[in-house]
């Protein structure tokens, strides 16, 4: 009888082999959930800087706890990408302002990225914008200038006007957005397409019986949280965030503070979360397009009348409002 007698200097081999393969497994599932976005090929890394140039929005998109800006760093950063942002966003800019100081405030601080918002101003301001040919000639000198020193650009088309996609500078946009598009292509640049992903979802909810004026933006130009978060998944889906990417972004972007204030002889104010404007906003009436805050300024003061015999001065409105939302609008004080 013969007995089959496995040679010792086999398997140390076998053993060896198969530790590595488990090693390199390991070592590459750690990479993936220390930085989910490198390794599924963003071009966006951790130690650059991103420069965001713009006007108001972007101005306020930095500002603003729950700004653009803002959100796009955290996504990037829950994300596994630590950046670091250079805020050149200034109220009332057109593409002729950005150009101008294009090299004090962008390309003298040698950014890996630009981000460049442009447009809305240019259409808007009457007098004071900038024509169709003159707009074109700006954006192409801001890109060039921006590649000639080795930037990488992504290019954001321009929001809505006013949430009424057929108005006149709504219409007039239309064609600026559409050469932004084309110079992006043309320059190879990502592109954020803000200004369509709004118009889709403002149709979206006018479809659903809401009233267009304060569904995304706080005056019809400037975004609210809702807006803010639209524009923010536009950019990290530009750089190629998957869902699954977008969909950690948005959980983070939940539990940003944001701040209700109303006003009734004194200011006072209520600390909340995207999470809750979210939700107090889902609550709001249907055929209105007051904004959430003004809808809760009008039910407060309705609430306030309706009891004469409260004090209604100094501390005791802030502890009024504070009942006010926990107990009238219980379902966003618990989400």
């Amino acid at each position: 009888m013969s007995t089959s007698i496995t040679s010792p200097i086999h398997r140390p081999a076998q053993w060896s082999t198969r530790a590595l393969v488990a090693i390199i497994l390991v070592l590459l599932y750690a990479f993936t959930m220390t930085s989910p976005c490198q390794a599924a090929g963003i071009p966006v890394h951790s130690g650059q800087t991103i420069a965001f140039l713009g006007d108001s929005i972007t101005q306020f998109g930095w500002d603003q706890r729950s700004g653009y800006v803002r959100l796009v760093m955290l996504g990037l950063k829950v994300n596994g990408i630590h950046a670091t942002a250079i805020p050149a966003g200034v109220s009332g800019n057109t593409s002729n302002d950005m150009l101008s100081r294009l090299q004090t405030d962008v390309l003298n601080k040698k950014p890996n990225w630009m981000l460049v918002s442009c447009g809305v101003n240019d259409v808007w301001h009457i007098p004071g914008g900038v024509s169709l040919p003159n707009f074109k000639m700006n954006m192409t000198a801001i890109v060039r200038r921006a590649e000639n020193r080795g930037i990488k650009v992504m290019i954001l088309t321009a929001t809505m006007i006013g949430e009424n996609a057929n108005n006149p500078f709504n219409r007039k946009l239309i064609a600026y957005n559409a050469f932004l598009r084309r110079l992006a292509a043309r320059h190879h640049c990502l592109l954020a397409d803000v200004g369509a992903d709004m118009r889709n979802q403002v149709k979206k909810e006018i479809a659903k019986g809401r009233q267009p004026g304060c569904l995304f933006t706080v005056d019809g130009v400037h975004p609210n949280p809702r807006g803010n978060m639209m524009m923010a998944a536009d950019i990290l889906r530009a750089f190629g965030c998957n869902h699954t990417q977008l969909s950690t972004a948005r959980r983070a972007w939940l539990n940003v503070p944001w701040k209700l204030s109303v006003v009734y002889q004194v200011r006072v104010t209520r600390q909340l979360t995207l999470r809750q404007f979210l939700r107090l906003q889902k609550l709001g009436r249907k055929n209105t397009s007051a904004a959430i805050w003004d809808q809760v300024q009008s039910r407060f003061n309705d609430w306030l009348n309706a009891r004469p015999t409260v004090q209604r001065f100094d501390n005791r409105i802030q502890h009024l409002f504070d009942s006010y939302i926990t107990h009238k609008l219980a379902p966003i004080s618990h989400r």
